[in-house]
């Protein structure tokens, strides 16, 4: 998992803005301890269907399928968390920011997320064959749904600074928020 995080005073930033895609079951249970139980997203289908995504104990689940489990427990739920996001963020790491809308101490800077913000199904056509089928939207915890990426609270455009963090204006941002009283 490629997601950078740093202390800052007992709160959290966590860098999505280079996180291009990958599993949401890795970055999600990776995560379980911060984000907390309950459902963390959804899949919205086309027919009207929908596919509930939680964490209950540590263990993450779609709808009522054991998905995994992560051993780390650790009790965040008076921190602030600051997330950065980018229009280089998609996919998994959407979904993993997704994961988090709906917190209260949580704030979200930057720039608006690539919109990959889909489940795709991979269909096994034959031996070397893989059709992939975007097959849902993705909603956050309280129903909101996702077409065009995630728009953050804090909108930054530019000012990143990869090689110097003191100097990334997303950064400089995050920081002071999560200092504020």
């Amino acid at each position: 998992m490629q997601i950078e995080y740093k202390k800052s005073r007992r709160n959290y930033s966590f860098d999505f803005r280079l996180r291009i895609g990958g599993s949401i079951y890795l970055m999600v249970d990776g995560l379980a301890s911060i984000i907390g139980d309950g459902k963390v997203l959804s899949y919205q289908y086309g027919n009207g269907k929908s596919e509930n995504l939680y964490l209950k104990n540590g263990a993450f689940f779609e709808d009522s399928t054991f998905a995994s489990k992560t051993d780390a427990e650790c009790n965040f739920k008076k921190i602030k968390i600051a997330i950065l996001i980018s229009p280089i963020t998609a996919s998994a790491g959407e979904q993993t920011v997704i994961a988090f809308r709906g917190k209260k101490n949580i704030k979200i800077f930057g720039e608006k997320s690539k919109g990959y913000t889909i489940l795709n199904d991979e269909n096994l056509l034959g031996k070397n064959l893989i059709f992939v089928l975007s097959s849902a939207y993705v909603s956050d915890r309280n129903g909101n749904i996702y077409k065009d990426g995630i728009t953050p609270e804090v909108e930054i455009t530019g000012g990143d600074n990869f090689d110097n963090l003191e100097k990334d204006s997303k950064v400089i941002a995050a920081l002071k928020w999560l200092k504020e009283k």
